[in-house]
C-alpha cells in the first residue's frame, strides 16, 4: 500500500488556541478598558455602569472565518425585553442587552469596518492586530459614548440609527432598538411619539405575544413616563 501525504486544506487547519486570543485581549482590551471604568463579563463583553440607568457596552463579536469585530452600544435598565412569550428585564451589568448600538459591519464604510476587524487565524500578527483594533475601538466607541449623557441625549442617537443607510442589518433587524426608542421617548415625556413607536414595534415583532404581554408593555411604557 502506498501512503500519500496530503497537505492540509485551510479548512483543516485548527484555529489557534483560545488562550492565545484571551491573553491578547487581557493585554490590549482588559487593561485599557478597566482604566476607563469598564468591567469585563462573559461573552467577551465589557460594561461601564457610571451612567445608570444607562449601561455602556463594548463587545467583541465572532464572525465567520475566525474573524472578530468590535461593536458598542447601550443597555437601558428601564427597557424590558421579550424572552419567549414573557417580559424580562436586564437591569444588571451581567445581564445587559443592547437597546441601541453600532456594528461597523452594518455600514457601507468598509474602511471603518476593517479598522475594527481582525482575524484570529493570522497568528504571526495576532498581537499587533488585537492592539490595533483595541486602539481604534476605544477611540470610536469613546466618541459615541461621549454623546450619551442622559436619557434625553439618546433620542438623537436613536433617530440617527433609524435613518442610517446600512448594507447588512438595519434598525428594525435589531429587536431591541425600536422598543428601546419607545421607552426612551416615554422617559423624557414624549408620550404620543413613544406610543407610536411601540405600536410600530408590536406590528413588527409582536405576532407571538399574548394580549396580556402587549397590555403589560403598554403599562410599563406609561410607568416610565414622568408623573
Amino acid at each position: 500500500m502506498i501512503w500519500r501525504r496530503h497537505s492540509a486544506r485551510p479548512s483543516d487547519v485548527p484555529p489557534p488556541p483560545a488562550n492565545d486570543l484571551e491573553s491578547e485581549l487581557g493585554v490590549h482590551f482588559d487593561s485599557s478598558l478597566a482604566a476607563l471604568g469598564f468591567q469585563r463579563f462573559a461573552g467577551r463583553r465589557w460594561v461601564r455602569d457610571t451612567k445608570v440607568p444607562i449601561r455602556e457596552v463594548l463587545t467583541l463579536k465572532a464572525l465567520k472565518g475566525q474573524q472578530y469585530v468590535v461593536t458598542w452600544g447601550v443597555s437601558l435598565d428601564f427597557v424590558p425585553h421579550v424572552q419567549g412569550t414573557k417580559l424580562r428585564w436586564h437591569r444588571t451589568s451581567a445581564s445587559v442587552h443592547e437597546d441601541l448600538g453600532i456594528d461597523p459591519m452594518d455600514f457601507p464604510d468598509r474602511g471603518r469596518a476593517s479598522r475594527l476587524l481582525f482575524s484570529r487565524s493570522n497568528t504571526a500578527s495576532l498581537s499587533a492586530d488585537v492592539q490595533r483594533v483595541s486602539v481604534a475601538a476605544i477611540d470610536e466607541s469613546g466618541a459615541w459614548f461621549e454623546r450619551v449623557r442622559d436619557i434625553r441625549s439618546l433620542i438623537p442617537l436613536y433617530r440617527e440609527a433609524e435613518a442610517a443607510t446600512t448594507c447588512r442589518f438595519g434598525f428594525d433587524n435589531y429587536t431591541q432598538y425600536r422598543l428601546g426608542y419607545a421607552f426612551a421617548l416615554a422617559a423624557v415625556g414624549q408620550g404620543e411619539e413613544s406610543r407610536r413607536q411601540l405600536d410600530t414595534w408590536l406590528n413588527l415583532h409582536g405576532a407571538r405575544l399574548t394580549g396580556s404581554v402587549k397590555e403589560l408593555l403598554q403599562f410599563r411604557l406609561n410607568d416610565v413616563s414622568p408623573q
